[in-house]
């Protein structure tokens, strides 16, 4: 797949993006959402350029405090000289214009009216409420209903309604008045005229029929795409209010069709089959300035052989056009719309029919209904595995099987500290969470600085002195945020010599439940320090902790485990300051393998995980049980699984009703959910402060990227930090970041330092 690029982007002018001299600034302002940030256009009378209207103007205008922005107007406030171009401008000219200042021009007639505007950015098309973009994976999915209703209303509702059962964005209808054949006597005519006319004529509907059945889509909530054959027929479709506009192959050519549909300023999707390359851009000239239209590849036989359908021009169509491009199935198919979407398709229409054994033009050429919940879902899997074509790193899931199944370099016998390791006294073995083979020759000739033990992994510190000094982050310099890191009791004490932090979270495993805690900890050491537990999830017997699970036998075992943890942690809190209440963070369950719930399902395990909880909060007095929020997809023995409980704002809320507790809200788990489920990350964790009893902090990006470095995502950490900062409660948190014990918690030591810095600007 080729790399992404920006191209000029013309969009047709919408009250959405202007604004009038005489409007208030603060009753405008939310239109700035609509362009993404770029600046608004002042349009005065008759739709004549006024000027332009951008947030850096607004924020000039603050600074100056020329007059309160609360009663400030338009005119007073906005660019009244800007940039602009006139529709016969080249775009070499509008290319040289835009930069990082001028990010959007506007583009006039020669009476100075504003016709459209023009930007960078990635070519994309917006049909009802779906963007569809180059540098988008989600792929728009249209079921053709064509003619294929064989002129029957039931038989067109039926397959509407298997369409929409199957989760296609959008129906297509195909409509044609009287107007669309010549007038010429039908024995005058070539017989495959006839026999299409013939076709036409017996599976013709009149356009009350076509007003029902638009109707009825929309009933269904789907948008409504209207092929119209001639002018009359895109008359009629235009007061019909159909979501976008479908130029069929045969009308490539049609230039008046083409402008007309591009003058109505719907979205504009044409189908490039029986063209020639100079005519499909000539009919994109047509429409480049219109802003919104796409191109399908196709070929126009009926069913396409495969050898003529010619994907890899999907890829060149894109350059050819500069917009989001796709592809028309004409093969009856469902292998090669898949295989479109490789070649960067982001629309797929394919036309659907009961039987392909029907009689007439176009059953041989589509999917027959039974395939399509196969064919949409299909879809979706592919589109959500395009990725990019960026430079390869490692995703979450392999980088567990990596640290798990890798190699790193270890010791072929025991060795006495001063001796100079040479390629004689290592092998490798897994897991990999020292030097790998690719280290080989800077290890060569280091000298041990300690004994080491066949089979031993060589470490950092075997060979350097440490590289993290000792250092203490003294509540960061303010009282409300108490800072911690995750320990075992293997490395507790040696990361406690490196860190002395007030806080220490336990990362049990089922192991470390077989462990006494006076064989690893003093109490002089750890009597002034606060204990935080984090329960066991995944058995080393194969278990997985499930309080929600249908099966009662596996939430009794789940909840025996965990009384066994309370068993355990009532050993180890009398070495800790906090032995009276113990905070413990459980992941409750209520995950499933296949696919996820829907939310009715979801919020009644979730509110059967809350009982269980406060019955268990009720029973161990000592403990301060908190949920952990989930990211939308765990990791799993076996893979990946689908987290129902404690991921959407609406489960959050059934598990504090439910249990009455606080929870434990991992920062990077609640932002791949509100990345997976769309919500608003940032005002969800506002809503939750007051039931936060304890914080992880890391890192995210898409909807699977957690436990990152702080920075290495996409999240405003500055933002974050100011929300719990500015609190009266005190927090306690730990950097939950990935592998941060490595080299004597190098990870934990870097999140900790840039929280630090953030929260010193913060105060």
């Amino acid at each position: 797949m080729n790399s992404l690029s920006k191209h000029l982007q013309f969009i047709s002018i919408s009250k959405n993006i202007i604004c009038s001299p005489n409007d208030k600034v603060k009753d405008i302002l939310y239109r700035f959402d609509y362009t993404h940030g770029r600046p608004l256009i002042v349009l005065s009378n008759n739709d004549l350029l006024f000027g332009i209207l951008s947030s850096g103007d607004i924020r000039s205008f603050i600074t100056n405090r020329i007059a309160s922005l609360e009663e400030s107007y338009v005119h007073e406030v906005c660019n009244k000289n800007p940039v602009f171009v006139r529709e016969s401008d080249s775009n070499t000219v509008i290319e040289r214009l835009l930069s990082n200042n001028i990010t959007l021009i506007p583009v006039l007639n020669l009476n100075r009216q504003v016709i459209s505007c023009v930007f960078n950015e990635y070519p994309s098309i917006i049909i009802g409420d779906k963007v569809i973009s180059t540098n988008k994976h989600y792929v728009y999915l249209i079921a053709e209903i064509g003619v294929n209703h064989n002129g029957s209303f039931e038989e067109a509702i039926y397959l509407i309604d298997q369409a929409v059962n199957a989760g296609f964005d959008a129906i297509k209808l195909q409509i044609r008045s009287d107007t669309t054949y010549s007038s010429d006597s039908y024995e005058s005519k070539e017989l495959s005229v006839q026999y299409i006319e013939n076709e036409i004529n017996r599976t013709k509907l009149n356009w009350n029929i076509y007003e029902k059945l638009i109707k009825y889509i929309k009933q269904h909530e789907k948008d409504v795409i209207c092929t119209p054959f001639d002018e009359q027929s895109l008359d009629f479709i235009i007061t019909l209010n159909v979501d976008a506009i479908k130029i069929a192959s045969c009308d490539l050519t049609n230039d008046p069709l083409v402008i007309k549909a591009g003058k109505t300023e719907k979205p504009i999707i044409i189908s490039t089959g029986m063209s020639s390359e100079s005519e499909i851009i000539h009919a994109n000239n047509l429409l480049i300035r219109h802003g919104n239209h796409a191109f399908l590849h196709c070929n126009s036989t009926y069913p396409a052989p495969h050898e003529d359908v010619n994907l890899a021009y999907i890829s060149r169509l894109s350059e050819l056009s500069n917009c989001v491009t796709g592809y028309s199935s004409h093969d009856g198919n469902m292998f090669i719309p898949y295989a479109a979407i490789g070649f960067g398709a982001r629309i797929i229409e394919s036309h659907i029919t009961r039987s392909k054994d029907q009689l007439g033009t176009d059953h041989l050429a589509s999917i027959e209904v039974r395939y399509l919940p196969e064919f949409v879902k299909s879809i979706r899997i592919i589109s959500e595995s395009i990725g990019d074509d960026l430079p390869r790193v490692p995703s979450q899931g392999e980088m567990l099987n990596r640290i798990s199944l890798g190699k790193s370099l270890c010791y072929l016998k025991d060795l006495k500290s001063g001796h100079s390791i040479n390629n004689t006294d290592l092998s490798l073995r897994s897991p990999a969470i020292g030097y790998k083979y690719s280290d080989m020759n800077e290890i060569m000739g280091k000298v041990l600085t300690c004994n080491v033990k066949e089979g031993q992994i060589l470490m950092p510190d075997h060979i350097y002195s440490s590289q993290i000094n000792d250092i203490s982050f003294p509540n960061l310099g303010i009282s409300n945020l108490i800072p911690g890191i995750p320990v075992r009791y293997h490395d507790i004490n040696h990361l406690d010599s490196k860190f002395n932090l007030p806080l220490y979270e336990f990362h049990m495993s089922a192991n470390d439940l077989r462990l006494s805690p006076q064989d690893f900890l003093n109490l002089k050491t750890f009597k002034s320090k606060i204990l935080i537990v984090h329960s066991v999830e995944q058995y080393d017997d194969g278990f997985i902790l499930d309080l929600a699970s249908n099966n009662e036998h596996h939430v009794n075992e789940s909840i025996k485990r965990v009384i066994a943890l309370f068993k355990h942690v009532d050993l180890l809190r009398q070495f800790f300051s906090n032995s009276q209440s113990v905070p413990i963070i459980i992941n409750c369950g209520g995950h499933t393998q296949t696919k996820p719930l829907t939310a009715k399902d979801a919020n009644q395990k979730t509110i059967k995980i809350g009982k269980i909880m406060k019955e268990l909060q009720a029973d161990y007095p000592f403990t301060q049980l908190l949920a952990q929020t989930m990211p939308p997809f765990p990791w799993h023995q076996g893979g990946r699984s689908f987290h129902n409980c404690l991921t959407s704002i609406s489960s959050i809320y059934h598990y504090l009703d439910s249990s009455g507790l606080d929870i434990c809200l991992d920062i990077s788990h609640t932002a791949l959910a509100a990345n997976h489920l769309d919500f608003d990350f940032y005002q969800a964790i506002t809503d939750l402060i007051d039931q936060t009893g304890h914080l992880h902090i890391a890192d995210a990006s898409k909807s699977n990227q957690e436990g990152q470095q702080i920075g290495d995502g996409i999240l405003d950490f500055h933002q974050i930090l100011k929300i719990y900062a500015n609190q009266n409660k005190t927090y306690t948190f730990i950097p939950e970041v990935w592998q941060g014990h490595l080299n004597h918690g190098e990870g934990f030591h870097q999140a900790l330092s840039f929280i630090e810095e953030s929260i010193k600007n913060i105060i």
